[in-house]
């Protein structure tokens, strides 16, 4: 069955639905909210914009029974089924992201090559900071990047690091940066600054050339490539705070990788530092590891990446067994729909 161009767009939340719900609905594309158990799905519908989906608990489990149960309840990582029924509606995009994250221009589709003006393929150094190109003189870190680094990029990144221009091409993956509250680390919110940053919107791309890494998150992503798909998988075995950097250093291994500048933005859910800190520590001090693991595995399957990060004592052993479900989850959607 041949598959029409489409992007979905997919959320999880326990929070009422938003009205920009309908922004992506004018773009032509389609909406999947995910619930979880502490969702008032009843409130939720009632005020849930038109045409846009609503993935109940039962429906879930009626869905993907055997995915849900091995998740559990109350958890990010219910996400995971929403990726699943996008798949299976025929997406050929999906764009991951919040349920307070919003694109900042709705008339046009920012990530399209007619948009962007100019690609650059970044090499040299193991880790980029994008703050560094898109916002040289803010002082920002993207939460995932090794704190260790933040400190010598004042000094070495610039030299370290090339910008070469190149043609277009879709990548895939793009990460994006966020305006308004841009997704720091608690330690730079609790020790610099929880203000707001204003950036303007950027039609640059940056391609990150393999053997360079930079954090990603599921905040404002494009993903454009089904036969890479099953990448969107998202651990549940870690803390909230670190499971989608894990999972976006884990799809860089297998996925060609790119960056561009604040073309959405959030108005931020209430967040408290203090448990955000708590939930970043495994963060801070697994990401070095993960890099290390990524850089000499032979893996391929998602599955046999998070066996790997599992005899690190960095996930369980449950969280190979849940990506193993998920990727032939996704791989028999895939064939069937071909």
């Amino acid at each position: 069955m041949s598959v029409q161009n489409k992007t979905w767009v997919v959320i999880t939340s326990i929070h009422p639905p938003s009205i920009r719900l309908s922004e992506y609905l004018s773009l032509g594309w389609r909406v999947v909210v995910v619930s979880d158990k502490k969702t008032d799905e009843r409130r939720f519908l009632e005020n849930l914009v038109d045409r846009v989906d609503f993935l109940s608990v039962s429906e879930q489990i009626s869905l993907y029974p055997e995915l849900s149960t091995e998740i559990g309840f109350n958890t990010y990582a219910r996400k995971n089924l929403g990726y699943l029924f996008a798949i299976e509606q025929g997406a050929t995009r999906i764009w991951d992201t919040d349920d307070d994250t919003f694109l900042r221009v709705i008339s046009k589709d920012l990530i399209a090559g007619s948009y962007i003006r100019s690609t650059l393929e970044v090499s040299g150094g193991i880790y980029f900071n994008p703050y560094l190109k898109f916002a040289p003189d803010s002082g920002l870190w993207p939460r995932g990047y090794p704190l260790k680094r933040v400190a010598k990029d004042k000094i070495s990144t610039p030299a370290e690091q090339i910008f070469s221009p190149k043609d277009f091409i879709e990548l895939d993956i793009v990460q994006t940066l966020v305006n308004l509250e841009p997704d720091l680390d608690s330690i730079y919110r609790l020790t610099v600054s929880d203000e707001i940053q204003n950036f303007p919107i950027s039609d640059e791309l940056i391609e990150l050339k393999k053997g360079t890494w930079a954090p990603g998150n599921t905040q404002s992503t494009m993903w454009q490539n089904r036969d890479k798909f099953a990448f969107l998988y998202l651990p549940s075995t870690v803390s909230f705070r670190f499971c989608d950097i894990l999972k976006m250093y884990v799809a860089q291994k297998e996925c060609s990788f790119g960056y561009m500048g604040f073309i959405s933005e959030q108005i931020r859910n209430p967040h408290n530092y203090l448990d955000d800190f708590r939930s970043e520590i495994d963060c801070f001090l697994n990401t070095d590891s993960v890099i290390e693991i990524l850089e000499n595995s032979s893996a391929k399957k998602i599955s046999e990446i998070y066996r790997q990060i599992a005899q690190a004592g960095i996930c369980t052993s449950k969280e190979v067994d849940i990506a193993e479900i998920f990727e032939e989850s996704v791989t028999g959607i895939l064939n069937k729909n071909a």
